[in-house]
């Protein structure tokens, strides 16, 4: 793994971390959506929960019972400059998160 990936997964980590601590979903939460989309400046990641879940059916994402307020994560360029969407969540999926 190169540093810029460690880096990533670093800020990654702590951006969960102080999302999940500071607005701690409550326990009736049994999924949480991450959704990643692209802006003018680079991607975005966001993080959502709901109350229910179905693994038949993706509506149970459009579902907002837990909307933190710090709920978006600015991807910098430096992570994701000349990347396509497909390539970034390619990246975020195989990244190794430490909680």
């Amino acid at each position: 793994m190169d540093d810029n990936q460690e880096e990533f997964e670093k800020l990654l980590t702590e951006w969960l971390y102080e999302l999940l601590e500071k607005e701690k979903p409550k326990t009736s939460i049994k999924a949480f959506n991450f959704g990643l989309f692209e802006t003018r400046g680079g991607y975005s990641l966001y993080l959502i929960g709901a109350r229910r879940y179905d693994p038949n059916n993706d509506d149970w994402a459009c579902n907002q019972d837990f909307v933190p307020n710090n709920k978006y994560f600015k991807i910098s360029t430096r992570f994701s400059d000349g990347k396509k969407w497909d390539e970034v969540l390619s990246t975020l999926l195989g990244l190794q998160l430490n909680f």
